[in-house]
């Protein structure tokens, strides 16, 4: 596939050339400072609206637009408000380190925090905390209310500035209590709701020895009804716990010897005539009364 910036490139007698392929979500809006070289913009789909030097036009799809060298500019989505101390990231880092021949990337501005918290409120929270990750998240996030960069908020919390994003997420839709781990749902149940009513018919109504083969059921038994009925595999452990969800137990028979006596077990239950009698005392007390 050609690309699609070779021609321009050769009609502006251009040898070389650093760019970035970029999507954007509306809000959005960055400030481009001045650069030792040219910079332009191709609007690949969509509109953008430009500022530079009070002026201020709109490119639409395909439009390009051509800056000189060291010509300051906004760029943006025409809503967005840029901050003056706000510049793109990538423009930050040194020539070297930018990729010769284009990148595709995904930008997204940065979410704010919620309002009703601040960063002494946050360390409070977090000396208070009993859980070591809350309070590790809230002094990150407190990092950023008092105005310093998310990468070194990044750092305190051990994490990524993804991570840090999503405990900004979470910290706006529920507050504190968001930034401690929940427990996972962990695995869907195998049987389904109609299936479950069904296993519970065949438990109630019993095995039919002429066709099961068995006078009781067991859990192999049930297992293998259900793979009989609806081919799905489930083994006996996951059985007994389906089973226990619905409020049966597991029934054990006691186990008798081959050789035991009958009515062995009930003579020896038998209690022993009592060898102590009430005092005389008590009795005559007893009858005064």
């Amino acid at each position: 596939m050609a690309d699609p910036f070779a021609e321009l490139f050769r009609a502006l007698r251009v040898k070389g050339a650093v760019y970035f392929a970029q999507d954007f979500s509306t809000p959005w809006g960055m400030r481009l400072p001045s650069r030792p070289h040219a910079q332009f913009h191709v609007a690949l789909s969509g509109t953008c609206h430009v500022e530079t030097d009070g002026h201020r036009f709109t490119l639409a799809e395909r439009d390009v637009v051509l800056f000189p060298t060291g010509v300051p500019h906004v760029i943006s989505d025409g809503s967005y408000q840029v901050p003056e101390r706000l510049t793109q990231s990538c423009f930050a880092r040194r020539d070297d380190d930018l990729i010769q021949g284009g990148e595709r990337m995904r930008f997204a501005m940065t979410t704010p925090l919620r309002s009703d918290f601040d960063a002494s409120g946050l360390r409070v929270l977090a000396r208070h905390s009993k859980d070591a990750g809350q309070a590790r998240r809230l002094l990150a996030l407190a990092m950023i209310y008092e105005g310093g960069p998310r990468t070194e908020a990044a750092k305190t919390g051990g994490v990524t500035l993804q991570i840090v994003r999503d405990w900004v997420v979470k910290f706006n839709a529920r507050g504190p209590s968001g930034l401690i781990n929940g427990k996972g749902p962990g695995q869907p149940s195998l049987l389904n709701d109609a299936q479950r009513a069904a296993l519970a018919a065949v438990v109630e109504s019993g095995p039919t020895p002429a066709v099961h083969g068995v006078v009781r059921w067991r859990l192999v038994d049930l297992c293998q009804w259900v793979w009989e009925m609806f081919r799905i595999s489930i083994s006996p452990q996951t059985m007994s716990r389906e089973l226990r969800a619905m409020d049966y137990r597991k029934l054990s028979v006691r186990p008798r010897h081959h050789g035991q006596a009958e009515g062995a077990i009930a003579l020896f239950k038998r209690v022993s005539p009592a060898w102590w009698s009430r005092s005389r005392a008590i009795k005559a007390s007893t009858r005064a009364a």
